[in-house]
């Protein structure tokens, strides 16, 4: 009986010392003491003081008791009898603290979103009432958990790693439970997101100037991601825009200091936080700063064509009696081409010509259509206006002069005005000036003004 006892006693101490924590285990609304039910034990005397008063002493036939205490330091001793109401082993008196069941609080946690890259997820969430035992979970939409390993503490903010392996794509919550069974969830959720590789599609400028700032510089393509790294890469620089501003996930304007570019091609890269990148099919130019470059760019870098619709009106400078004397007033289509190309581009008194054909219907007073060709000068100012002067000529067939059949006409004109941006492809234009008919042998003299809106290609 003594070997058993003995037995007893050493098995007895050694599962309590594994088994009870430093503080008593929480439950919402009461505290349990447990330890490792012993073999053969009929039932155990639990009792509780603090300091030399005794506060609690209780039997129990169960491995556990329920405690109502009032926070603070305690002392135990638990006592084990056997069937025979004999007591065979005790712990011996042991401190415990009790204490009071906090609701746990998650103030706010970062990043919002990772992308996994095959390692694991790491969460620094900022959080208080957390106990040492607290469980940090994700669970996603679907149900999965995914526990958390608490590796580092600052202040209220906790350094949390979570297995990649038991993660996928999708939405999940952020939570905390602390031992006593309170819990907290995260307002927002947490994302993990699928990996992407970003494409280069187009830039709204091509050719730039060293020892310049440029701003507004948009560059388009597919599946940018936020804080996406965008650089400008040659054979032996890199350019690094000073701001980078993520419009969506198919658009980013950059901000570009290019005070000690050096001039050459460069090729634009694009590194999405995920870790995959991709660099533009097609380059873009830095070219020496120098005073004919420097005007060549601030036009348009390539050909560019404008088609224009409006309503034009003539009005007749001298008594045409053949024609009543009548004003007249119509439709016209004009198409515009701006030589930007290379072989003008070369020649700077050439670079801001263009050419225009056109085509007016005017069904009103003299009914008559009119074909013309021009060439124009375009001024290329740094703002949505600038002025066009232009010079040409063209023919008119007019249909319903007499019984004798339709007339013919040649004229000349020139005329000024104003070309306005109203958006990224589309213009206004207003121009007049003076017209110089000859019908028949009959030289007429009239103003024409125009207005018409222009979609540019």
């Amino acid at each position: 009986m003594k070997k058993n006892t003995a037995f007893l006693i050493i098995f007895l101490l050694m599962t309590i010392m594994f088994s009870f924590p430093i503080s008593a285990q929480e439950e919402e609304d009461s505290r349990i003491l447990k330890w490792k039910k012993i073999e053969g034990a009929a039932s155990y005397i639990v009792e509780i003081k603090k300091g030399e008063r005794d506060v609690l002493k209780t039997e129990s036939k169960e491995n556990f008791i329920y405690l109502d205490l009032p926070p603070g330091e305690y002392q135990f001793n638990i006592s084990v009898y056997n069937k025979f109401s004999k007591k065979v082993a005790e712990t011996g008196w042991k401190k415990i603290t009790i204490e009071t069941a906090k609701q746990p609080v998650i103030k706010k946690y970062t990043p919002d979103y990772l992308y996994l890259n095959g390692d694991e997820a790491l969460l620094y969430i900022d959080a208080y009432n957390i106990k040492e035992r607290s469980v940090f979970s994700l669970v996603s939409d679907s149900g999965e958990i995914a526990s958390g390993k608490v590796e580092a503490v600052n202040g209220t903010v906790f350094k949390v790693r979570f297995d990649s392996a038991l993660l996928n794509p999708g939405l999940y919550s952020v939570n905390i439970v602390n031992p006593s069974g309170l819990k907290d969830t995260a307002l927002a959720k947490f994302e993990i997101r699928d990996q992407q590789t970003p494409s280069i599609s187009k830039i709204n400028e091509k050719e730039f100037l060293n020892r310049g700032i440029y701003s507004g510089i948009i560059i388009q393509g597919d599946n940018f991601e936020e804080n996406v790294r965008i650089e400008f890469r040659s054979d032996s620089d890199t350019i690094k825009p000073v701001s980078t501003e993520f419009i969506s996930d198919s658009e980013i304007s950059v901000f570009l200091d290019l005070s000690e570019a050096k001039p050459g091609k460069y090729r634009i890269y694009a590194e999405n936080p995920s870790g995959l990148s991709e660099f533009s099919k097609r380059s873009i130019v830095i070219f020496e700063r120098t005073d004919e470059k420097e005007l060549m760019m601030k036009g348009y870098r390539k050909d560019k064509l404008t088609i224009h619709s409006g309503y034009e009106y003539g009005y007749f400078l001298e008594n045409v009696s053949d024609y009543h004397n009548y004003n007249y007033a119509g439709i016209t289509v004009r198409m515009q081409f701006d030589f930007n190309n290379d072989f003008f581009n070369q020649y700077i008194w050439l670079f801001p010509l263009g050419a225009e054909i056109s085509f007016a219907h005017y069904p009103k007073d003299i009914y008559f259509n009119e074909f013309g060709f021009s060439i124009y000068y375009k001024s290329r100012f740094q703002s949505p206006v600038n002025f066009i002067v232009k010079g040409g000529g063209g023919f008119s067939i007019f249909e319903k002069m007499d019984d004798g059949g339709p007339e013919y006409g040649r004229y000349l004109s020139a005329t000024g005005g104003l070309s306005v941006k109203l958006a990224k492809h589309l213009y206004l234009e207003a121009t007049a000036g003076p017209k110089t008919w000859n019908v028949e042998g009959d030289y007429l003299n009239y103003i024409v003004s125009s207005v018409s809106v222009g979609f540019t290609y």
